[in-house]
């Protein structure tokens, strides 16, 4: 995390979730006594080749898209505040922006020149952002986020459950260092978990030489060493921590390894080695982000340099 003033860039639609991700966002700023920016992004009808103002000469209003765009601005402004208003932020340091075009975009662009430490995504409703957090484009953004992605969960923060699934690639120490600075209460547990999957050929080289128990034995002693390297537990802690390797499809068993554990929160690497995550369609990322209802982070590589991580 960066020193000095931080930012919590939340971006809402103003679909159903829209309120439960600037709860979550505010959350955030307050533990970390952070700068919270709502965005709203309005489509930019003057690039729409599908709209005319043409349309609305019908109904007497001669407008073009510039002043069209003028009012959607304003009238989004209003809601933000209207959002915002519905939350007690007195507390909190509120800054509210309103832009056009791309969400991929302007989401990247804000979270860039604001030097967000983490950007707080909704998840329910029907709006277009949620289509873009969990549908085709939304690897798009994470590639190009700076900072950390939260897709808000079913529980508010503080975490009480916390699974942190690695690789050991370039975004494991991104993803150590939001686990240190996520909010958590006193006796949540942190599991750590290395899933690695053996390709065909390799049981067909060993096959009447050595049997599956030895070498899940073999593989899994040092995939735990090297989770006991990565991962510095200090004796002070007041976090327990717990280490597990399995064997198997990365999504298929953090899916399962979460409900058995009851965690509120994974936090996730945006890009690996090929083993537990990766930014392609259809991907380790993409599918927990589907179907595991509690909070995602979605962390990017190491050698970001934009932002605070």
């Amino acid at each position: 995390m960066a020193e000095g003033t931080r930012t919590v860039l939340v971006a809402t639609d103003f679909s159903g979730g829209a309120l439960a991700a600037v709860r979550e966002a505010a959350a955030f700023a307050r533990a970390w006594s952070a700068t919270l920016a709502v965005l709203h992004v309005n489509d930019d009808l003057s690039d729409d080749p599908g709209f005319s103002v043409s349309w609305l000469r019908p109904f007497g209003m001669a407008l073009d898209a510039l002043e069209l765009g003028r009012i959607a601005h304003e009238v989004a402004h209003e809601k933000l505040e209207t959002l915002v208003a519905a939350e007690d932020l007195a507390d909190v340091d509120v800054t509210l922006h309103v832009t056009a075009g791309s969400a991929v975009q302007e989401i990247a662009r804000l979270a860039r020149e604001l030097e967000a430490d983490v950007v707080v995504a909704g998840r329910s409703g029907a709006g277009a952002l949620e289509r873009l957090m969990l549908g085709g484009t939304s690897e798009r953004l994470i590639a190009r986020l700076p900072c950390p992605l939260v897709l808000v969960g079913e529980t508010p923060l503080p975490a009480k459950g916390v699974l942190l699934p690695v690789d050991f690639g370039p975004c494991a120490p991104k993803q150590l260092a939001f686990l240190r600075e996520l909010p958590r209460v006193e006796e949540a547990d942190t599991h750590v978990l290395s899933v690695y999957a053996l390709p065909s050929y390799f049981w067909d080289a060993i096959e009447g030489h050595l049997s599956e128990e030895q070498v899940d034995r073999t593989v899994g002693e040092a995939m735990r060493q090297r989770l006991d390297d990565l991962v510095v537990e200090r004796e002070e802690s007041e976090h327990h921590v717990f280490r597990e390797v399995r064997q198997g499809i990365p999504a298929r068993e953090i899916l399962s390894f979460a409900r058995a554990r009851k965690v509120d929160t994974i936090i996730l690497g945006s890009a690996g080695h090929g083993g537990v995550t990766t930014t392609l369609p259809g991907s380790t990322v993409l599918r927990v982000s589907r179907d595991f209802r509690g909070r995602v982070v979605i962390t990017p590589p190491e050698e970001s340099t934009a932002g605070g991580w």
